[in-house]
C-alpha cells in the first residue's frame, strides 16, 4: 500500500505523510532550486525538542514544527484556543494517530499523566532536592524557626512558609 501524502499548504513542492515524514521536489542546480520529478526526505532539526522542517517559499525559509504540519494537512487548520497535543509524551512520535489539537490545560494535563512535566528537582531553577523538603517540613515540625532553616537551604523565609503550608512542593506525598 502506498503512503498518503498532502501538498504542504502554502509551500510548493513539499508534502507530508500521515507519520510525519516530509519531503520535498526541489532540487539544486547551481544556485537555482528547481521542482524536479523525484521526492526526496528532508531531514528534521530539533528545536524546542519538537522535530522541525524548514520549508522555503519566495527565498525566505521559514521553521515548520511537523507535528502542526500533520495535524494541519489531515486534520484542518489549528481551532482558535487550541494546541497540537502529543497522546504519547514523545514529541518525535508525529504520526497522525498520536496527535490532536486540543487545550493547553489538557495539554497540561498530559505533561502530569505522561510524567514528562518538569516539578520539583527536575525544574530547572530549583534549589532544592526532594529530599532537602522531606527534611524542611520534618525539621519545621519540630519546632526549628523559619529563618533558620531559610539561612540553613538557602532560601527565603517566604519560600520556607509555602513548603511547610504545601502551597509548593505539593506533589510530594504527606508524612506518614
Amino acid at each position: 500500500m502506498k503512503d498518503e501524502f498532502r501538498p504542504v499548504g502554502g509551500y510548493p513542492g513539499y508534502r507530508v505523510s500521515k507519520d510525519g515524514r516530509v519531503e520535498s521536489c526541489w532540487a539544486r542546480r547551481g544556485r537555482l532550486c528547481i521542482p524536479t520529478e523525484a521526492w526526496h526526505p528532508l531531514k528534521p532539526i530539533l528545536r524546542d525538542g519538537y522535530p522541525t522542517v524548514n520549508l522555503a517559499k519566495g527565498g525566505k525559509k521559514t521553521a515548520c514544527k511537523i507535528h502542526r504540519l500533520v495535524l494541519e494537512m489531515f486534520v484542518g487548520p489549528c481551532p482558535p484556543g487550541m494546541v497540537a497535543c502529543h497522546g504519547d509524551g514523545d514529541r518525535a512520535n508525529n504520526d497522525l494517530t498520536n496527535l490532536r489539537w486540543d487545550t493547553q490545560k489538557a495539554n497540561a494535563d498530559d505533561t502530569l499523566r505522561h510524567g514528562t512535566r518538569a516539578m520539583g528537582s527536575r525544574c530547572r531553577a530549583s534549589k532544592l532536592t526532594e529530599d532537602d523538603v522531606v527534611q524542611i517540613r520534618g525539621k519545621k515540625a519540630e519546632g526549628v524557626p523559619t529563618g533558620e532553616l531559610a539561612i540553613r537551604y538557602g532560601v527565603s523565609r517566604e519560600n520556607i512558609e509555602a513548603i511547610v503550608r504545601r502551597r509548593s512542593w505539593r506533589h510530594l506525598p504527606p508524612p506518614d
